[in-house]
């Protein structure tokens, strides 16, 4: 055999090596890993279909600054770099982002994650301290799991369950992996039991009253389940709450972030159940105090926050027996603009 040949021998062989250690690594996780489960969130599902595999997008890719760790803070981020990301879970059992490290943290399940972009974005400098804490931009970051193979013919289906923009889209429920260095893989996914739509009922007035400068937004949640759902829902909106596009939609509202309304706690929930394949819409009128944004130290109109702004409405009253899933909207700029 000529060296030619060897080398090409060679190279053969490595890549055929290499693709069966990649897969040994893989099998490895799913047999040994602790398992989670991540909810997809909601997006514009038109282009999410590439061939034979599913893109797939979380909240806890991207992570707020109040998520970071203070060397985080201090030093910044490259492009590329490795990063671990702690995890909690939540009341239905899924896991959700707790806090961004630069070294693996100690008793906390974790996955290892690599930063998409610079941190900050723009004139990144290494430990320029103050430039970073004043930076209010979230670190996004990739696990290896926004990829989910199906088999052929399959992705049609799953679209259809999915949803479209602008109707009911169905979460998936991501079953994943995790190996004791927080490195991934994708185990299986199911479906939540209730599928959510966002509607714009009427877009804000740019140069209109006070009482038209936000849209009013339509919240449908329609039972998937094959038994009757039961939602304990309070009036006034006060089962719900707006909570940035970013970090964990689960976290408590922070001081400065919103406005409390004590008003809420007084207020009893009304049972209102849903049997199988039933609709409840709820209507957001944005133009209310309670929908005010402090920002700046002021209280300020959505259709008046930055355009990359962005929104979602989710669900935080009571526990809902029988749901699998967070109830969470689409994002939405104030000014009824819809991801």
């Amino acid at each position: 055999m000529n060296i030619k040949k060897l080398l090409t021998t060679l190279a053969i062989l490595f890549q055929i090596i290499s693709v069966a250690s990649i897969a040994i690594t893989k099998e490895s996780i799913l047999l040994s890993g602790k398992q989670i489960t991540l909810q997809t969130a909601p997006i514009d599902p038109r282009d999410i279909f590439k061939g034979d595999y599913v893109k797939l997008k979380y909240n806890l890719s991207s992570i707020p600054v109040h998520q970071l760790e203070k060397e985080i803070k201090k030093h910044g981020l490259k492009k590329g770099q490795k990063v671990y990301l702690t995890i909690t879970t939540d009341q239905y059992g899924l896991g959700h982002a707790e806090k961004l490290y630069l070294n693996p943290p100690d008793n906390n399940i974790y996955l290892t994650g690599h930063v998409t972009s610079h941190w900050p974005y723009k004139n990144y400098q290494p430990d320029s301290e103050d430039d970073f804490n004043k930076n209010k931009q979230p670190v996004s970051m990739k696990f290896g799991i926004e990829q989910y193979y199906v088999e052929q013919g399959q992705g049609k289906v799953m679209e259809n369950i999915l949803g479209k923009r602008d109707d009911f889209q169905q979460p998936m429920l991501v079953k994943v992996a995790v190996a004791e260095n927080g490195n991934s893989v994708v185990h299986s996914f199911d479906w939540a039991n209730i599928a959510m739509k966002t509607e714009v009922l009427r877009s804000a007035q740019r140069n209109g009253p006070d009482n038209l400068l936000n849209a009013t937004v339509r919240f449908s949640l329609k039972n998937k389940h094959t038994k009757s759902i039961t939602l304990p829902l309070k009036d006034n909106d006060c089962s719900f709450v707006l909570v940035p596009t970013f970090g964990n939609p689960l976290l408590k509202q922070k001081k400065g972030n919103f406005f409390n309304r004590p008003e809420c706690e007084e207020i009893d929930s009304q049972s209102k159940t849903l049997k199988p394949n039933e609709t409840i819409t709820v209507d957001f009128d944005l133009n209310q105090a309670q929908w005010l944004v402090d920002y700046k130290n002021n209280p300020t109109a959505l259709s008046k926050l930055p355009w990359e702004y962005r929104y979602r409405i989710i669900y935080k009253g009571k526990s809902i027996e029988g749901i699998n899933a967070n109830i969470v909207s689409n994002a939405f700029h104030g000014r009824g603009n819809i991801d």
